[in-house]
């Protein structure tokens, strides 16, 4: 044409796309079963690492030994790894044995709040 514009093309199709047969329920992952006993077990394997890891910060803070400071440092760690440890082994077990694990991740935080609430009773 004489316009100066370039020809009008025709537009191009594009072929449709694929469709995904549906995935029946069958096809899926089975849900593992999640038992009481294991949770309780859970739980009371990271209660009862708590009561090690926080043992010394309230021992040494009801006797008011003056290495406090060396005393609260090695219980922060303590409790960092016991954090990395019930997070990450609760994690993995999640695959494997879902009350195990849910049962420690649930037992860490009811024994860090147990843990913060006695530090905080023991110092007032």
């Amino acid at each position: 044409m004489g316009d100066g514009l370039p020809d009008p093309v025709e537009p191009r199709r594009t072929p449709p796309l694929p469709i995904a047969p549906p995935v029946s329920m069958h096809a899926m992952a089975p849900q593992i079963p999640m038992r009481f006993g294991w949770l309780v077990l859970g739980v009371a394997i990271a209660l009862v690492g708590h009561v090690f890891a926080g043992s010394p910060i309230l021992l040494f803070s009801l006797n008011g030994t003056p290495d406090l400071p060396f005393v609260g440092i090695y219980t922060v760690v303590f409790q960092l790894m016991f954090f990395a440890g019930c997070l990450g082994g609760g994690g993995r077990l999640m695959d494997r044995n879902r009350g195990l694990g849910l049962g420690l991740i649930i037992g860490y935080v009811v024994g860090f709040v147990a843990v913060l609430i006695g530090v905080f009773l023991a110092t007032a």
